[in-house]
């Protein structure tokens, strides 16, 4: 068996990994561009994303598809390459941006609630609320968070029925 000699002197310094981690950090996003909502009687065509109920339910505008495949590309080659540090715990707060992994699916998510063992996240581009292990959520790099605002559109059916 070989041993394995380490030289003291060449470990990085103190500074220099606080340095690495300060550049790491800063190329990490936060929070997601604002969203652009729908304007007024505004005629759009619309792709149902996800029903919560049969008056409450998340679409996506037709016109924004082609960017959630793109997405969808970018955040997959992001989840091809093993190394990949977790969101501390410190940085857990409510609506901070994040990338979550899930039956290994990469997505856009900002977390909603934190727990002892896990964490509560809403799929920005989905309109998915669903729960994941600490161990899956990571910080988002700052070109993906600004790639585009979230996706998801919550809408409501409400008014009064015309007879």
């Amino acid at each position: 068996m070989s041993e394995l000699k380490l030289d003291i002197s060449e470990l990085p310094s103190d500074t220099a990994i606080e340095e690495e981690l300060t550049t790491f950090i800063s190329q990490m996003a936060t929070e997601y561009p604002k969203p652009n909502p729908f304007k007024k009687n505004e005629k759009l065509l619309v792709k149902a994303l996800f029903v919560v109920s049969p008056l409450e339910f998340y679409v996506i505008k037709e016109a924004q598809i082609r960017t959630l495949h793109e997405l969808e590309r970018i955040t997959s080659q992001w989840g091809k390459k093993p190394h990949h540090q977790t969101l501390m715990e410190s940085q857990c707060r409510q609506d901070h941006a994040c990338l979550i992994r899930s039956k290994n699916v990469v997505a856009r998510a900002k977390i909603v609630h934190g727990g002892i063992h896990d964490l509560q996240v809403f799929l920005v581009d989905y309109g998915i609320s669903m729960f994941i292990e600490w161990s899956e959520c990571f910080p988002i790099p700052h070109y993906i968070a600004k790639f585009a605002p979230p996706l998801a559109h919550y809408c409501t059916l409400n008014g009064t029925l015309r007879t």
